[in-house]
């Protein structure tokens, strides 16, 4: 609307995913359990509702079309061509986020994310690190915002469906909480297999509940449980085998 870069969107959508994070993050990370899942549940709800509302800022429910496509030095990236920038994001922020895992601030979100009181009691300030794990999300979750917009060349609410967040969840049990590789794994096997099946909708909901009841009950540690496993049996084997 206002003739800037396309460019420009990353780091302004980055900005506003983080400040809007602040927001929300703020009141609602000092709740534990169930009660922070709902509040911010809620906040979903609330922000779908606002983007078919708000008609004169997005569009309402047709969203905001016809986006202008990406340039790369005189290249538009359209179709295949955009496949190297969609990698790229990918890349980059599946590298990050397998670092922060094994950073002091990874050990700290994992440990409040296990057990808040144990966490607290060597000295982790909780709210602190669940606010920090809060606006890092935001900023990944808005990179993908940015990268999906520019693919599609628009933006509709139904990207902000509650049912698209219960997919995201699939990916998540399936692939391992706290898992980089394995969730990358699962959400790559979620988004083909019901291409290469042919299923409808409905039937794609009843894959992914199939899916994270056998997960839950035959790999509770997900794909990347299965990942770990396997590589630590290797390694092991590895050892004895060097031993005299």
């Amino acid at each position: 609307r206002f003739g800037l870069s396309p460019w420009l969107g990353l780091p302004a959508g980055l900005g506003l995913g983080i400040a809007v994070a602040l927001l929300i993050g703020l009141p609602t990370v000092r709740l534990r359990g169930y009660y922070l899942a709902t509040a911010t549940l809620a906040f979903a709800f609330l922000i779908e509702v606002f983007a078919r509302q708000a008609v004169d800022v997005t569009g309402g429910a047709y969203g905001i079309q016809r986006l202008p496509p990406l340039d790369l030095f005189g290249q538009s990236l359209r179709g295949a061509a955009y496949y190297e920038a969609a990698l790229v994001a990918l890349l980059a922020s599946t590298f990050l986020l397998d670092n922060l895992m094994r950073s002091p601030l990874g050990k700290s979100i994992i440990a409040t994310r296990d057990n808040a009181s144990a966490a607290a009691s060597i000295g982790v300030n909780v709210v602190q690190v669940r606010l920090t794990a809060f606006v890092m999300s935001a900023a990944v979750a808005a990179l993908a915002g940015w990268v999906q917009a520019f693919f599609q060349l628009g933006l509709n609410p139904s990207l902000l469906s509650v049912d698209l967040t219960f997919v995201w969840l699939a990916m998540v049990i399936v692939g391992g909480l706290g898992h980089v590789t394995g969730v990358v794994t699962a959400t790559v096997l979620l988004v083909i297999a019901p291409e290469v099946l042919g299923f409808t909708t409905e039937h794609q909901a009843l894959g992914f509940g199939v899916l994270m009841v056998g997960a839950t009950l035959l790999a509770p540690r997900g794909l990347g449980g299965l990942i770990d496993g396997v590589l630590g049996k290797k390694r092991l084997h590895l050892q004895r085998t060097r031993c005299p």
